[in-house]
């Protein structure tokens, strides 16, 4: 009996195990470590398939036309590519899901961070960052589901649902709520990223938010509502960095950057499945039919964003053939961490 009882205790031990990749909601963080994770939870949201890692840029730059649709997911992207999108269109549902699930995970890192007292817990840049992911966040569902039939920055322009405290349960926090209105997302949006400049380093090439990063997403938000004098203001304060004219026109970093998302092989992205033709790819897309013409003269970008006469290289140790039309910008299909 004795022996059975150790048993028995000893697999209720393994059964019972805590997940060490996430917490309970009413468990919340309590150490400085706990929030440093959270914050790590809060960026690897952007990369997700849905969002950055394949979904938001695509759909804005079908509905662009800066690329085209080209395979056969044609009843998500391909009608999107062709300004056809319906209500039930499982990608818009699922990246329109997957931008409020970061929205989540920052407003639940802004709650939490509040009960922290270690005096050694950085808490002003660890809400700077988280802030300025919500605001990054909002910018982005403004630019897809907000203003008005003239653009952004016109009296009566409407917004997405604020949410600016977490939902840790199904219930009152998870209850539908109205659209806001552009005006409103907008005052919270330049609230958070007033108080990410005021609380963040200054740094760039990184692949954490900091105050130049900030002023970026700033500048780019006011040129986006048409507040060009403040747009101009934002963008002025970034520092002017030397080497853009002389760096590579590949690799993983580039001098002008003021925020990078580094994907990797355990952490990837979807673009060379989706852009990279077979073996490895499944070719859904290419670029645009007026993108070439859209570079300026000399830009050395060109020949890598958009083939224009058939051209070989080696892609994993193996020739391959660019045909015209496609593009080199993503091959890495061993690895996906092209970003």
């Amino acid at each position: 009996l004795l022996s059975m009882g150790l048993m028995v205790g000893a697999c209720d031990k393994a059964v019972n195990v805590e997940p060490t990749n996430q917490i309970s909601s009413d468990k919340g963080f309590s150490t400085k470590e706990d929030a440093a994770a959270g914050l790590l939870g809060a960026y690897d949201a952007v990369q997700a398939t849905d969002y950055q890692g394949l979904a938001f840029p695509t759909i804005t730059d079908l509905i662009s036309g800066d690329i085209r649709h080209v395979g056969t997911f044609v009843t998500t992207y391909g009608v999107i590519g062709i300004n056809q999108v319906a209500p039930d269109n499982i990608q818009v549902g699922n990246t329109w899901t997957a931008i409020y699930a970061a929205i989540s995970r920052a407003n639940y890192l802004l709650q939490q961070s509040e009960k922290i007292t270690d005096p050694a817990f950085p808490k002003l840049t660890t809400q700077g960052e988280a802030r300025a992911l919500r605001a990054y966040h909002y910018i982005n569902l403004l630019s897809l589901w907000g203003g008005s039939p003239q653009g952004y920055g016109y009296a009566g322009g409407v917004g997405v649902p604020l949410r600016l405290t977490p939902t840790t349960a199904i219930g009152p926090e998870t209850a539908p709520i109205p659209r806001s209105s552009e005006a409103d997302v907008a005052t919270a949006i330049r609230a958070d990223l007033d108080f990410a400049i005021a609380n963040l380093p200054t740094g760039s090439s990184s692949n954490r938010l900091t105050k130049n990063s900030a002023l970026v997403l700033r500048a780019r938000f006011e040129l986006l509502e048409r507040n060009y004098a403040d747009a101009l203001r934002f963008a002025q304060q970034v520092p002017t960095l030397a080497g853009f004219a002389t760096s590579a026109n590949t690799g993983t970093t580039a001098p002008d950057a003021m925020w990078s998302l580094f994907f990797s092989n355990t952490d990837q992205s979807q673009y060379a499945f989706f852009w990279y033709p077979a073996p490895g790819g499944r070719n859904e897309l290419d670029p645009g039919s007026s993108i070439a013409a859209a570079h300026p003269a000399g830009d050395r970008r060109l020949p890598i964003n958009v083939v224009a006469t058939a051209t070989t290289a080696v892609v994993a140790g193996v020739p391959y053939t660019f045909a015209a039309g496609t593009t080199q910008k993503y091959y890495r299909t061993s690895t996906r961490d092209d970003r």
